[in-house]
């Protein structure tokens, strides 16, 4: 009769030491299947250092997951400079990759946006940018009438 106690404490027992050992691997796992943000990546100072790439006004939107054990990947928004040419913008991206990569990123997918139309729905807090758009808007269309009208005079 003494030894049927036996088998159930150890099952408990044993049980439990499984329960303990694989407590990190399934938490680890758990984060994954919710895609958290990986604990070493610190998104805040990934986001400062690309708003501080030449060219770049802010990021939005951003998502770092991991995809399968130590491979991460990063999703983002970004808005290039209204002032910045547009056809620099295999340079920013390149500039932006490289910042992603030293924080252990390996897959990027960036939305490089050159106008903050329609980010006024997303409540990122763009207004002070649609406003700076808007201006740089109406300096241009005001260089390309007095260019255009220079030009008239000139032919006439």
């Amino acid at each position: 009769m003494g030894w049927d106690i036996v088998d159930p404490i150890l099952s408990m027992f044993i049980g439990v030491l499984i329960l303990f050992s694989s407590w990190n691997l399934v938490s680890e796992v758990f984060h994954v299947l919710i895609d958290g943000t990986p604990e070493n990546v610190d998104v805040y100072k990934l986001c400062h250092e690309i708003e501080e790439v030449d060219g770049v006004t802010i990021v939005h939107d951003v998502h770092v997951r991991t995809i399968s054990s130590g491979y991460l990947s990063m999703t983002a928004h970004v808005l290039a400079d209204p002032a910045v040419d547009v056809l620099d913008t295999d340079n920013q991206l390149r500039s932006i990759r490289q910042v992603v990569k030293r924080h252990g990123i390996q897959h990027t997918t960036i939305q490089l946006e050159h106008s903050v139309e329609g980010c006024d729905q997303e409540n990122h807090h763009v207004d002070h940018l649609m406003a700076t758009e808007r201006e740089i808007r109406k300096r241009s269309k005001l260089a390309s009438f007095l260019m255009h009208s220079h030009l008239g005079r000139a032919a006439g």
